[in-house]
């Protein structure tokens, strides 16, 4: 690289994209924090950013990130899954639920958006919620199975044995 000069910020996102697809995150998450380093990023950015890091456990530091995502752009369905899926790993269910309803008004035919709300619908107890959502994820989804099981098993929870 040229002395004065910095990539675009696409340059990083592409790199990051690449070793995200060969499954090298750690290395992924060095390219990306370097492009957050040279320029302010934005939200999809963010998102990519915590994306490699909720890939490595990294749960904690990916909330901050896909903070960040949300705050630079809040019409952003996917850093708000994202933001969710990290507060659920972390146990603060409450909040992912918060999240995700959010991003479902967003993104209201996407079956997995759908099914990860309803997984945490069912884990705060509120499973008729969690069977609606399951229900909407089926009738979304080009392959229902998983979705069929996983309302199964909130359907058995809610005392719903004959539909389960």
């Amino acid at each position: 690289m040229a002395y004065g000069v910095s990539p675009p910020p696409e340059v990083f996102s592409l790199l990051g994209l690449i070793l995200m697809d060969q499954g090298l995150w750690f290395e992924a998450e060095k390219d990306l924090q370097q492009g957050l380093l040279l320029h302010s990023g934005d939200g999809p950015y963010y998102n990519l950013y915590g994306v490699s890091l909720y890939a490595q456990d990294k749960y904690a530091e990916s909330v901050r990130l896909f903070q960040q995502a949300v705050q630079q752009d809040r019409l952003f369905p996917a850093g708000l899954a994202n933001l969710a899926s990290a507060y659920a790993r972390l146990g603060e269910t409450t909040t992912a639920e918060t999240y995700y309803a959010q991003a479902v008004l967003l993104d209201p035919t996407n079956a997995a958006l759908l099914a990860d709300f309803g997984r945490v619908l069912f884990l705060n107890g509120k499973h008729a919620e969690a069977v609606s959502k399951l229900n909407d994820a089926v009738r979304h989804a080009s392959d229902p199975v998983p979705y069929l099981y996983l309302r199964g098993l909130a359907l058995f929870a809610g005392g719903r044995f004959a539909e389960a």
